[in-house]
Order: structure tokens, then sequence, then C-alpha cells
């Protein structure tokens, strides 16, 4: 027998024990990302997107432009799959579980074609215990159909970067990136490195491909800077730029936050330069150079935002680079795969295990979940007219979500029976979220009694009664009891 002929033999042998590995951490994928879904509360930016969705197509196609900082695929997406699934947590939440779950089999698709089946099996589990993919796949916001996207346009590419592959590969890859960028604009970070790959590898017959995806970041463009225009995303270089970089490092690892995510992110460190290592030392010919150009790609989807930013276009933050952790793992894969030492493997599991931890964690502890405007919602007392002083401002979003019959205080006022004041903690570099405290002597309204406390969590609650009829009570008249410094949004709700 000719050593190529037992080569593929033994690879034959391996493919059923791959595939039910495949089958193993879908399995266990999905139950991580569709078990707690409804457990956490909806926080600013998901009520936005339900608050869209609620709408018919034409509103939310109106409302977009100037309410949104991203192009519309992924709402349009939304609102049809709300149609059947309902606009709640697990229902609205479902289109990015199951996104997120989709994302695992493609990743392995995507290694083993440009890798090997063993790398690619490897890519599927990071993707499969990732922190950070699995929060985003329990978010209604555009970042896992925006991963899923990059995973299928590194498997499209794949083919087309093949000489005798045809027209196919070459209009799927084209359509992947199209569809990538019309889900998020920072996927011409990840779609801009794969062109200068495909253009080295088919030159001139890769030339129609390359035109369409330019044509369609060219249709985007006009969107994007309108967006632009209306601020939305300004809040992102607010904050310090070093802050937010040594932030996404580590929670491209291994989540936002974490029980013990210092030590968490520590381990992870290790794990990823030990993968680093291996595949630079050990994986040769062909998946060596593959290895390197998406590492190359992971490298640009990442640097090129900085550079941006140091320019004065700076929009860096974890969820805009998310995309580049789709070519970084598959990279790593390479390592832990193909390196020819058992260390490999181990290392993956490593992290795959590190990744549980941290997300558990997130599970059992509510201060490193999202904002509970959900629980603060369910405070409101009743019956009767109450004004909500809410702090921060932003949260007034959220909060008329799980309120829908809610309105703005006007600032002539409205009589109201009840006062309910609504601060959430904030949230400190490496620190869980906290509920505010209260001071040592809360203050009084006129008409109403002494004020009862009550501390969650994350968020705390003063409730005020009126002592009689209702009481005329204004926006300027309740802004000196908010929770937390800034000006307070003012509502009035009822049950």
């Amino acid at each position: 027998m000719s050593p190529r002929r037992a080569v593929s033999r033994r690879r034959d042998r391996r493919r059923p024990g791959l595939l039910l590995g495949l089958l193993g951490l879908c399995l266990a994928g999905g139950a991580v990302r569709f078990a707690s879904l409804g457990q956490q509360s909806f926080w600013l930016d998901e009520a936005a997107t339900g608050r869209l969705v609620r709408m018919g197509l034409g509103g939310l196609l109106r409302t977009l432009p100037d309410g949104e900082s991203t192009p519309p695929l992924y709402y349009v997406l939304a609102w049809l799959w709300t149609r059947l699934a309902g606009t709640g947590e697990v229902g609205l939440r479902s289109l990015s579980a199951l996104l997120g779950t989709l994302t695992i089999p493609v990743l392995y698709a995507a290694g083993s074609r440009l890798l090997d089946r063993r790398a690619g099996l490897a890519a599927a589990a990071l993707a499969a215990f990732s922190p950070l993919l699995v929060w985003y796949s329990q978010e209604a916001r555009s970042y896992a159909l925006l991963v899923a996207l990059s995973a299928v346009s590194l498997w499209a590419l794949a083919g087309a970067v093949e000489p005798k592959s045809g027209r196919r590969p070459l209009v799927l890859w084209g359509l992947a990136c199209a569809l990538a960028m019309a889900t998020h604009y920072f996927a011409v970070f990840v779609v801009a490195p794969e062109m200068v790959w495909l253009l080295r590898a088919r030159g001139r017959a890769a030339g129609p491909a390359l035109i369409g995806v330019v044509a369609a970041g060219a249709a985007l463009a006009p969107l994007a800077l309108h967006q632009r225009a209306q601020g939305t995303a300004a809040f992102i270089a607010a904050s310090p730029r070093a802050t937010r970089l040594g932030q996404a490092a580590k929670q491209l690892a291994v989540g936002y936050d974490a029980p013990g995510q210092v030590a968490l992110a520590a381990a992870a460190a290790v794990l990823v330069l030990a993968l680093v290592w291996l595949g630079a030392r050990r994986v040769t010919g062909g998946a060596r150079r593959r290895a390197l150009g998406l590492a190359g790609v992971a490298a640009a989807a990442v640097g090129a935002p900085i550079a941006l930013a140091l320019l004065g276009l700076d929009y860096v933050i974890t969820r805009n680079l998310i995309g580049a952790w789709v070519p970084a793992a598959l990279a790593l894969s390479a390592g832990g795969a193909l390196s020819g030492r058992r260390a490999g493997p181990g290392m993956v599991a490593g992290l795959c295990a590190l990744g549980l931890v941290a997300t558990l964690g997130v599970v059992l502890d509510a201060r490193y979940q999202r904002d509970d405007w959900r629980g603060a919602a369910r405070t409101l007392p009743g019956p009767g007219p109450a004004a909500l002083v809410v702090t921060p401002a932003s949260g007034s979003v959220a909060l008329a979500y799980y309120l829908p019959a809610s309105r703005r205080l006007p600032a002539a006022g409205a009589p109201v029976e009840w006062v309910e004041v609504i601060g959430l903690g904030a949230r400190g570099v490496g620190r869980p979220l906290s509920a505010p405290r209260l001071a040592s002597a809360t203050p009084m309204l006129a008409g109403f009694g002494v004020p009862q406390a009550r501390r969650g969590a994350t968020f705390t609650v003063l409730r005020y009664r009126a002592l009689g009829a209702p009481v005329l009570v204004t926006p300027a008249l309740l802004a000196p009891v908010a929770l937390a410094p800034g000006s307070p949004a003012t509502l009035v709700a009822g049950r």
C-alpha cells in the first residue's frame, strides 16, 4: 500500500469520531446558549432592538438611520423572526442563540477546508465555549450574525483561493462578505484582508467578486455617513482608549466580566501564547501558510480600527472587534491540532474549560449580568399612577420596554400617587455591577411620606407614597432625589 493511500485510510477511520465530536460540541454549545436565554433582563441596546421590531417593517426601516449605528440586515431578520418567536427575551434572543450555535459547525467546516478536520474540530470547540460568543449569542443585537457570517466568509474563501475552484466559490465568498457588511460596518476589517488574500491567490480571476464586494460596501457608505453624523456611537471615544484596548484583549479571551476574571484572563493568556508558540514551531507546509494568513486577517481586523482611532475615527470597543475572533480562533486551532504534540489538544481543552467556568460564573452571579431593568420594572407599586426617576437616564429606554404604557413626565408635571426612584449601579473596570448606596439622610418630597428603600444586587429603589390625594410632580421637583449623579430621566407609569 502506498504511503498516500495509508494516510488517506487513517483519515477515513478518524472521520466518524470527528463528526461525533462535532455533534457533541454543537449540542453542548447550543445547551450553553439556550439554557439561560431568558435569565437576564434586556439592557439598553436590546430594548432599542425590541422597540424597533415591534414596529411595522416600514417604520423600522425609517427609524433605523437616525436611531442606530449599524446597517439594517440584522434588524430585518429579527423583525421577521419575532413574527413567529415573539418579542420577549427568549423569543428575540433565540435568533442570536441559533446563529451562535450554527457558527460552531461553520467554523469546523472553515477549519477543515483551510487546515484540516482536527483543526476544524479545535476551532469548533473554541466557539462552543467562548464566553464572548456565548454572551452575544444571548443578546438581541447584530453581533452573533456578524460572527456567523465572518465564519462563512472564511469557509467560502478557503474554496475561492483554490486555483481551479471555478466561479461558484467566488460568488459564495462575495455574497457572504456583502451580507457581513450589511450586518455591521466593522465587517469590512475582516473582509478587506480576505480580499488581499484572494487577489494574491487568484489574480484577475478574482476581479468580478472583488468588484461586487466593493460595490456592496459603496452602497452602504451613505447610510454609514448619515448614522455617524447622528453621534449615536460617540460615547465610545469618551472613555480612555488604553482602557478599552486592555479590556478588549481580556474580553476576547474570557468574556466581559466574570468571578475570578483576573485569574481566568491570566490562565487564558498563558494558553494562547503556548498555542501560538506551538503553531510557530511545529506547523509546516501549506497549513503553516494558511495559519499565517488567518493570523494576518485577525491582526488586520484589530489593527486597522486602532489605526483609524489614532486618526480621530475612534470606535474601538470589544463588540466592534468581535469579527476578529473568528480568524484568530482558526489560527490558534493550527497550533492546537497540527503541532504533532499532545499538549496542543490539551491547551484547547483548557481554554474551553476556562470559557465554561467564566460562562457559568455569570449565570450564577447577577452582579456580572446585564442591567436588570426587568427587575426594576417589577418593583413598580400599584394601583395608581407613579412617577419614575431613573438613573442613568439612558435606562429609561429599557424601563419603558417593560412598561409599555409609560410616557415621559411632561415639564408641566402630572398628579401621581407614587414616586419610585430607581438607580442602577456603576460597573467599574474589572469590578462587578453593584447597587448604588443610599445617602445617610434620604430626601423628602412635599406631600409624600417617608420613603421605603429596597437594595437589590444591581439596583436600588426608593419608593414614596402620597399622603392623601395624588400630588402634582414635575421633572424639576424630582431631580434632587435621583440616586446617581447626572440628570435623571422621568417617566409616568401605572399598573
